[in-house]
């Protein structure tokens, strides 16, 4: 990814103060190890959080505005009622895919997230009723 001009933020922050955003990429919270107090976010702009596993969306504190954006869970790769969600991977929680508001995330703090199906697969070498998806969101400044 650094070969294409990417710059990895792992338990890291970027200030991009000209247009009132901070982006914070935490590790992988499965494979990795992000220090509990780096979920406690201490910023007053509109921060844009990376996270792979959607789970991490139970750990944010925060007091300004937050957007989560995650994957991991490939959408439920093999999507059938009733058995996908019992075959989702740890670190998905009941985040297949989608968007998500604070009262379907169970928090208090201002936080919306997206969870992205992604384009890969995983334990499985196929997909069932999970297309694949790159996704484009669009952030405007409220009134």
């Amino acid at each position: 990814m650094t070969s294409c001009g990417f710059e990895l933020l792992k338990n890291e922050s970027v200030e991009l103060a000209d247009y009132g955003i901070k982006l914070i990429g935490y590790d992988d919270y499965l494979m990795g190890w992000t220090d509990p107090s780096l979920y406690k976010i201490e910023s007053d702009l509109f921060n844009i959080i990376i996270a792979h596993e959607p789970i991490v969306s139970q750990f944010i504190e925060s007091k300004s505005e937050n957007f989560l954006l995650s994957g991991h869970t490939h959408g439920g790769q093999v999507s059938i009622p009733f058995i996908t969600p019992k075959l989702l991977p740890a670190g998905s929680e009941r985040f297949k895919k989608g968007y998500y508001t604070e009262k379907e995330i169970n928090t208090t703090i201002s936080l919306k997230m997206y969870t992205s199906s992604g384009i890969g697969m995983t334990r499985y070498p196929f997909r069932f009723l999970s297309p694949p998806e790159i996704i484009q969101i669009k952030f405007q400044q409220g009134n």
